[in-house]
């Protein structure tokens, strides 16, 4: 395998000055020295990890691109994530896998829906032919099942579809089975209006025992499945939507609730995101009440990264965030974030208060015994230090109310020489009653370097 690769690279070499434009080889080398994390006394173990990156392109602009990734694994290079385009005037073709990403491709509200990752193991394939004006046709292949489109702007801010999908063990297995639906999308004014219907072919259906004949009728039965959603830009600040989806026993497409309802409203402007909604199962007959308010001081930081842990110190500003979840009209969680500079270009603080209920089911053996509700609260303090330009140090302390769990962990970073890269050390214990259930020792020590090229 590693005669393969460099075989491989070297066939890239000689290639390049006559077919490809430019060919660009780039990677990591990754080195780390830790214990097995569960105890301080265990072995430490030495591990690398070496993955090379490899992008190519025609000579000519458009024609076709190549990048992939390979990594060392049990002294094997095996091949990574991959993807080959193929672009000419009158289609598209894609080749990837082992994880790689291309795009999603489905039908309005998703009812026939392909993807844009590849299993980590699997390969992936699709054809976009949009030569036939107004029509753009897409086939996609993964292992089990091919998807095919047909869509097309019916008339302005009018764009209408047909899908089809065939699944089985094998695209070609006799028992694979059919779908196909149409759908659409359009927009008049503020309201923009979907629609997805869709059917699964040769169901097999019960036999009725009364009528002689219904066992010839067996087996050619259909399932349905059905989307609806219609959704409105209020004022720039104000969205609401509403969706319906349901399906029939037998319906094979992207997974679907039997019925279910959905609304919800989302307002947004500079400083502040405030987000709700509501979905009622009507089969199983439950319902989630989910919602969320959001503060900044600066738009420094987009409102999804505020609170990430690898971002909120890059924020310049204060930030404040609280979200609830219920379900079946009883709380499921309640969540409290907080992140703020504390001296300016030095320190950052990130707070999160979680409130998490559970139920402990009472004891059968005992006929008094009731079912009560647990009230266990996750509490976690972190903080970013830029000591120095070449170090940052990261305490962080975390608890938990069910069986009194506390995590102690510190980080450090230290950039080597001029350059970015930096040398991580990080340390870890949890401490917890030696009569607690249901709890991983954490003593972890573990440190690590990543050289890029």
């Amino acid at each position: 395998m590693r005669k393969a690769l460099v075989l491989s690279l070297v066939l890239v070499m000689a290639l390049a000055s006559s077919a490809f434009a430019a060919v660009n080889l780039s990677g990591e080398f990754k080195a780390e020295i830790a214990n097995d994390g569960k105890d301080f006394s265990s072995d430490i173990k030495v591990t690398p990890t070496f993955t090379v990156n490899i992008g190519a392109s025609s000579e000519s602009e458009g024609n076709w691109s190549f990048e992939a990734e390979s990594s060392l694994v049990d002294s094997e290079f095996k091949l990574g994530k991959y993807k080959l385009a193929l672009e000419d005037d009158y289609f598209e073709l894609y080749f990837w896998g082992n994880g790689k990403e291309l795009s999603d491709k489905g039908s309005a509200l998703g009812l026939i829906s392909a993807g844009k990752a590849a299993d980590d193991d699997g390969n992936r394939a699709r054809l976009v032919v949009d030569a036939i004006e107004p029509v753009e046709l897409t086939a996609d292949f993964t292992q089990d099942a091919l998807y095919v489109f047909a869509e097309a702007d019916v008339i302005e801010d009018v764009t209408a579809g047909i899908a089809y999908l065939r699944k089985g063990t094998s695209v070609m297995d006799k028992d694979a089975t059919n779908t196909i639906g149409v759908y659409g999308t359009g927009t008049v004014d503020m309201f923009t209006i979907q629609g997805d219907v869709a059917a699964t072919l040769g169901v097999e259906t019960e036999a009725d025992e009364d009528d002689a004949d219904a066992e010839e009728d067996k087996g050619l039965g259909i399932a349905l499945g059905y989307a609806a959603k219609i959704s409105a830009a209020v004022t720039p600040e104000i969205d609401v939507w509403a969706e319906y989806k349901g399906s029939q026993d037998g319906f094979v497409g992207s997974d679907v609730e039997k019925s279910k309802i959905s609304v919800g409203a989302t307002y947004e402007e500079t400083a502040l995101k405030v987000e709700g909604s509501f979905a009622q199962d009507l089969a199983e007959e439950s319902n989630e009440i989910s919602a969320s308010a959001t503060y900044r001081f600066s738009d420094t930081l987009g409102f999804a990264d505020l609170f990430k842990s690898d971002k909120y110190y890059d924020n310049d500003a204060p930030a404040v965030g609280l979200s609830a979840k219920m379900v079946d009209f009883e709380i499921d969680n309640v969540t409290l974030n907080v992140a703020s500079p504390v001296v300016e270009d030095l320190i950052w603080a990130r707070a999160e208060a979680k409130y998490v209920p559970t139920t402990v089911e009472a004891d059968e053996d005992d006929e008094e015994a009731e079912t009560e509700t647990a009230h266990n609260f996750e509490l976690g303090a972190y903080g970013y230090i830029k000591a120095t330009e070449k170090l940052t140090v990261e305490p962080s302390v975390e608890y938990k109310t069910a069986n009194s769990v506390l995590t102690l962990k510190g980080a450090a970073g230290y950039k080597i020489g001029s350059s970015d890269t930096t040398l991580n050390l990080e340390v870890a214990k949890n401490f917890y009653p030696e009569d607690a259930e249901k709890v991983d020792s954490v003593e972890r020590i573990k440190a690590s370097v990543t050289v890029e090229f």
